[in-house]
């Protein structure tokens, strides 16, 4: 049985996303599809713009005009008036209402030994948000000719691309299935301090740099939060290793595969031979160990791992409005838009981006008393490797 929402003549399947009129399915975008279901879960309730916001684009900062046109489409499926609504209300400048009554009713879902296909949407690979419509013109293509099948049945497109955008809700399950104190306090032997997620080392020790929030701690529960936002209740990954990446790198993701487990992350560590590591495993592997070296500005640390088009950038990370920010922070003379500018990039990539920065390990570093130094350098053991340059017999 399968629930639904009944609105005369209408009838909403909340899990797929689709709409139907009698035996005829109406078509939807998925974020249309969204704000119906979000309406629908509170029928002649107020439903904030806000709420809306963080229900259907909880990881994209979008305009109002996003929302208005999700409802515009919804009012031209429905065939509605703003003027004289029967089905959407519009609250000015607060938000929705739904106006019919809504019904629960269950459906019988028919059985078929065909096979079912999904096609799920193709991601744009390219940091111009303005070829999106030609990754999702390839998925409906692909859609359309698989349906002329009959031997298959093919999930139509409205729950096809609800999948879309729902990598930021696995990568977020991954980060909160780390437990990285563990990590720092066994591998490390408490010479570290755990990390969260931004490649900056927290204030004061880089210029601009901050501790976005919130920080990501281990818990089970919340990583399995996202794993249902993303439709999952599980996940595999395969996580490549080797001590070649740092010290202890295999016994740290042994320590992250035990801890990921009661998160229903399975997480299967891959030991990589030692020799030829970073030329055969990483920047190749989907899913790999690796150790950065600390960065004096912020600048340098994003430019040559972060950027769109660095030629390290290891998770392959590619977000549109970081790029902006990082060409415009370069440029701007005011020190507080500046700054404004890198606390917005470094809480982008601990929200958004595929690293999980482990830990800050420290540098331990002895020498005799017949030696004297300044200020030590933290980004490099032996005071960021100049320590010929910067020292002296005392």
């Amino acid at each position: 049985m399968q629930a639904s929402l009944s609105f005369e003549p209408f009838r909403f399947e909340p899990g797929s996303g689709r709409l139907w009129r009698g035996p005829q399915e109406v078509n939807l975008t998925p974020k249309a599809a969204a704000v119906l279901g979000a309406l629908l879960d509170r029928p002649g309730e107020l439903v904030a713009k806000q709420e809306l916001f963080a229900s259907v684009w909880a990881d994209t900062i979008v305009s109002d005009d996003a929302l208005v046109a999700c409802v515009q489409e919804l009012r031209r499926a429905l065939a509605d008036d703003s003027r004289q609504p029967r089905f959407i209300e519009t609250r000015h400048r607060r938000g929705y209402r739904f106006l019919p009554q809504v019904k629960q009713v269950a459906q019988d879902v028919e059985c078929s030994s065909r096979p079912t296909v999904a096609v799920l949407p193709f991601e744009n690979a390219s940091a111009d948000p303005r070829q999106e419509y030609f990754s999702d013109a390839i998925t409906q293509d692909i859609i359309t000719a698989l349906s002329k099948h009959r031997s298959l049945l093919v999930v139509a497109r409205s729950p096809s691309f609800a999948f879309r955008g729902h990598n930021a809700d696995v990568r977020r399950a991954l980060k909160y299935a780390v437990n990285r104190e563990e990590i720092a306090k066994k591998i490390f032997l408490g010479h570290a301090t755990a990390g969260n997620d931004n490649p900056v080392p927290p204030p004061p020790a880089v210029k601009f740099s901050i501790d976005p929030q919130p920080r990501y701690t281990y818990d089970p529960d919340k990583a399995k939060h996202y794993l249902k936002q993303a439709g999952l209740s599980s996940v595999k990954v395969n996580l490549s290793a080797a001590d070649a990446a740092f010290n202890g790198a295999v016994d740290a993701a042994v320590l992250y595969k035990e801890s990921a487990s009661k998160a229903g992350v399975d997480v299967n560590v891959v030991r990589e031979p030692n020799d030829g590591y970073w030329d055969n495993v990483w920047l190749k592997k989907e899913f790999c160990a690796s150790y950065w070296s600390g960065r004096p500005t912020v600048d340098w640390m994003f430019t040559t791992a972060y950027a769109a088009d660095a030629a390290w950038n290891e998770s392959h990370w590619k977000n549109p409005h970081f790029n902006e920010l990082l060409v415009a922070a370069r440029a701007e003379l005011d020190e507080k838009k500046r700054a404004q500018m890198y606390a917005e990039a470094q809480q982008l990539i601990h929200d958004d981006g595929g690293t999980i920065v482990l830990v800050f390990n420290n540098l331990l570093d002895a020498h005799s008393k017949k030696l004297a130094h300044g200020d030590i350098a933290a980004n490099w053991e032996v005071d960021g490797l100049r320590l010929a340059e910067r020292w002296w017999f005392a």
